[in-house]
């Protein structure tokens, strides 16, 4: 198996995680990126470029939409 060449990949596995969690509690990019002093560029290579990172960084901005939108409900009705 021939050795990896370029730049080591600064969004790890674990790393990910990081960022969607806090993407999910609806930080942007921006913050989770400085958060973790890495590039913001960085995480959009890996969400156009990575299936997989891809995957759960839509489904942690979809939890965030879904919470935004039932706080919405929640003062539109007068229940908050």
């Amino acid at each position: 198996m021939a050795a990896r060449r370029g730049r080591p990949v600064k969004l790890t596995p674990a790393l990910a995680v990081k960022v969607c969690e806090l993407i999910a509690a609806g930080e942007s990019v921006a913050v989770a990126a400085g958060k973790f002093g890495i590039c913001e560029r960085t995480i959009r290579w890996h969400v156009a470029s990575d299936r997989a990172f891809r995957e759960q960084y839509r489904s942690a901005r979809a939890y965030w939409c879904e919470a935004v939108a039932d706080e919405t409900l929640a003062l539109a009705d007068g229940t908050r």
